[in-house]
């Protein structure tokens, strides 16, 4: 059996098995994934699974969640901000603002100036 180890970006050798090798040497496998926290195993070559060891695994799921919570604070952020927007554009002030906008046919106010010169 041929087991391969790679670099990560912490300098952590990281066991890599094939398929075929994974499921021929799994006790192994087990042992290696106790040692590292984890497991790449390759199809042609290329990182198709990793397997961890239940503290990753536990980290990772903390992490992601802590990760949702901020997700959803910054939505509730900005449902308020919405909700706010759209109070103010229910307001009579707003309203008469529309319809005058809507009156003015294009109209202008004032006469518009092309520059110094004119």
């Amino acid at each position: 059996m041929l087991v391969h180890e790679h670099d990560t970006t912490d300098d952590q050798q990281v066991p890599s098995y094939s398929a075929s090798e994974a499921r021929n040497h799994w006790g192994k496998l087990q042992r290696d994934v106790r040692r590292a926290g984890r497991v790449d195993v390759t199809n042609h070559g290329t990182v198709d699974f990793v397997i961890l060891d239940i503290a990753h695994y536990e980290d990772l799921a903390r992490a992601a969640e802590a990760g949702n919570t901020k997700m959803q604070a910054h939505l509730e952020n900005l449902h308020a901000a919405f909700d706010a927007r759209i109070a103010r554009m229910q307001t009579a002030e707003a309203r008469k603002a529309v319809d005058d906008a809507f009156a003015a046919r294009g109209r202008l106010r004032t006469r518009p100036k092309a520059g110094t010169s004119f």
